[in-house]
């Protein structure tokens, strides 16, 4: 009975060069043909490295120019937040006064000029908090990661903390908008998304004076230490 070495124990073996094969003589008796041999399978290529990704010149001249255009974009947006919040509140009223028995219910006119109203109010409060929350996106994304490789980036610890505060205060608004979108929203929803209003507004505007005192130095430095490299 022929013993086979297991597998293992083969690569243990030390290496014998092949023997060329020496071919039979046909006989009577000659050996039976081998079982065809399956081919073996091409070695797949091991996956290159993964690379940590370093802070190139174009994404320091994105997240400076970001970080200097957003102070007078959010000028505006305060405007809105503010032109929003007197509109929701007004839009509770209305809705207060068409309720049964109040004086302004049995007026037909009253219902549909507050549905043109609540539509007008909901497309603004949707292309008002999309463009917020895209800028807080670039600036907790691509701007703050920049400015703290800065000798004095961990001041963008306050910056990215009030960031986090507007996103909180948005999501409020988003919530509100999303019902008066749907025509569901009540007067107490209404009141509910003017005091949301409100205090996103005043979540902006500290975090614009944040920005202003924090993030424009830091981007300003950047700047300046990249200069610095490409006049050595």
């Amino acid at each position: 009975m022929a013993l086979t070495t297991p597998a293992p124990l083969l690569r243990l073996l030390p290496h014998r060069p092949a023997r060329r094969s020496v071919p039979q003589h046909a006989t009577g008796c000659s050996a039976p043909a081998a079982a065809p041999v399956a081919p073996v399978a091409a070695a797949v290529p091991a996956p290159a490295p993964r690379r940590t990704p370093v802070v190139g010149g174009a994404a320091q001249d994105a997240a400076t120019s970001a970080a200097a255009a957003w102070p007078a974009a959010a000028r505006g947006l305060l405007v809105d937040l503010a032109v929003a919040a007197l509109a929701a509140s007004a839009l509770a009223e209305r809705s207060d006064a068409s309720l049964p028995g109040s004086a302004a219910s049995t007026t037909p006119a009253a219902g549909g000029s507050s549905a043109r109203r609540a539509r007008a109010l909901a497309e603004h409060l949707a292309e008002t908090c999309a463009g917020l929350r895209t800028d807080l996106t670039v600036q907790q994304l691509v701007v703050l990661p920049v400015l703290r490789t800065a000798p004095l980036g961990l001041r963008t610890a306050v910056v990215r903390a009030s960031c986090e505060a507007v996103v909180l205060e948005l999501e409020a608004v988003e919530r509100g908008a999303s019902l008066l979108t749907e025509g569901l929203a009540t007067a107490e929803d209404l009141r509910l998304l003017a005091a949301a209003l409100r205090r996103t507004r005043s979540a902006v505007a500290l975090h614009r004076r944040l920005w202003t005192d924090q993030a424009l130095p830091l981007a300003r430095e950047v700047l300046r230490e990249r200069a610095d490299r490409v006049g050595r």
